[in-house]
């Protein structure tokens, strides 16, 4: 879940720079809707949650 002290907080997934440590968005979860396969203009919010693609120290590192 995306919180306050998250890096990639109110960003773009293109600015979030999380293409570059490998990781993929495959959707976002804000509040009661599913957010498929979601776009590079779409923005982080705080609650999110971010089903992701990728090593898992990298998205515990850069998304939490």
């Amino acid at each position: 879940m995306v919180t306050s002290k998250s890096p990639v907080l109110d960003k773009t997934l293109a600015k979030s720079d999380l293409r570059s440590q490998d990781i993929t968005v495959l959707a976002i979860v804000r509040d009661d809707e599913t957010i498929p396969n979601p776009r590079a203009n779409t923005k982080i919010l705080e609650g999110d949650e971010l089903i992701c693609f990728g090593k898992i120290k990298n998205i515990r590192d850069k998304v939490s």
